[in-house]
């Protein structure tokens, strides 16, 4: 509306001051056209009165989406972000599990923020230092980005894994970088029962699913796991539960298993079900009677530990192996019942020479059952069938 009435002051002002210029007037007769002036003004205002009677909102509407219209010419928008949620110019790059530096293109990526407490499926990245007290829920298929220079800080709530990913979900972790600019994840359980990275406690009268964890990969950047202070696995499953399949392909990772609970693999009374290590320096620290890698306290040793490059270091707890089984792993107490006697319980496989230092505490093999261990695990190179 604005914009309507200076346009028509414009013209009025315009025409008279042609006239006065090219039509060679008398005073007389400018004191006339100033008159008529006068009233064509008088006669705008007039307009304008019955333009703002009619409706002035609508006017304004019209004219802001005309102005907005304007405005988006001019000014074309280089990103788009809603809340969080980001996409940035030309993608952020990520190393996948192939240690080749990737885009994630057009996809949207959601910046973690301390406030962040659950992870839909899609992406995300941590940007700068980042700090939450309270845990993080995984919700389907989710990929993190850890960006260089940057680390997220999470202390889990109580009973609850530091970031809890249910046996229906799973978590990758990216780096952008190897090396010191590598971006960090540190994660610790809640106060009893959580994994660092993994299952939780399982409400009572529920199944074990709460405990069990879902699939975890970690391609890359620093990540630390610990679990609460009694029961979980560093990474996998939580008190009374086994782990999903977790890999590491890269990166630099350790994992410590809190009273129970193996530094990778099953918490307490739980057991692991396949690990595989590709590459990277990995350390694994078992709880009290349990393994660095694999079973926790009385838990069944089920499933394949692989170990294909990188450095390893697994270290069991009281009376626990470092790769294999905590004290008194029991094949007859399995959730799947009891395992037929002289059946295998599990199987170690190391690939391609890499340094491997495993230390069995009290009585527990390096590599193989923890003490008072029941059933038979197969160490070999290569395959199931490879040499011993």
């Amino acid at each position: 509306m604005l914009k309507t009435i200076k346009k028509r002051i414009t013209v009025v002002l315009v025409v008279s001051m042609l006239l006065l210029l090219f039509a060679g007037v008398s005073p007389v007769m400018a004191n006339d056209l100033s008159d008529q002036n006068v009233e064509l003004v008088e006669n705008v205002g007039e307009d304008i009165e019955e333009e703002c009677d009619q409706d002035p909102g609508q006017d304004l509407e019209e004219e802001a989406g005309e102005d907005i219209g304007e405005g988006a010419e001019e000014e074309p928008v280089e990103s788009l972000m809603m809340g969080t949620e980001l996409m940035a110019e030309g993608g952020y790059t990520y190393i996948d599990e192939n240690g080749e530096t990737k885009n994630t293109g057009d996809k949207a990526v959601t910046k973690i923020t301390p406030d962040t407490a659950t992870l839909n499926e899609g992406w995300y990245i941590v940007e700068g230092n980042i700090n939450r007290t309270g845990s993080i829920t995984v919700s389907g298929n989710v990929h993190l980005i850890l960006a260089d220079n940057s680390s997220l800080v999470i202390i889990g709530e109580e009973y609850n894994a530091g970031i809890y990913v249910p046996y229906d979900s799973s978590l990758t972790i990216y780096a952008q970088s190897k090396g010191d600019k590598a971006g960090s994840l540190n994660v610790s359980g809640g106060h009893g029962f959580g994994a660092g990275i993994g299952g939780r406690l399982p409400d009572f009268g529920a199944s074990e699913e709460r405990s069990t964890s879902g699939d975890i990969t970690i391609n890359g950047g620093r990540v630390i796991a610990t679990a609460g202070d009694s029961n979980g696995a560093g990474i996998g499953g939580g008190a009374f539960g086994y782990s999903g399949k977790i890999t590491i392909n890269d990166g630099i990772v350790t994992a410590t298993g809190g009273e129970g609970g193996a530094g990778i693999g099953g918490g307490d009374r739980g057991y692991s079900r396949n690990v595989t290590i590709n590459n990277g320096k990995v350390t694994a620290i078992g709880g009290t009677r349990s393994a660095g890698i694999g079973s926790g306290f009385q838990g069944s040793f089920i499933g394949e530990i692989t170990i294909n490059g990188g450095i390893v270091t697994a270290i069991g707890g009281d009376y626990a192996a470092g790769i294999g089984g905590g004290f008194y792993n029991n094949p007859t107490e399995t959730p799947m019942g009891a395992i037929p006697d002289g059946s295998p319980i599990g199987a170690i496989i190391i690939n391609n020479y890499p340094t491997v230092i495993a230390t069995g505490n009290e009585g527990a093999a390096d590599i193989g059952n923890g003490k008072y261990g029941v059933g038979k695990t197969i160490i070999k190179r290569g395959d199931v069938k490879g040499t011993d």
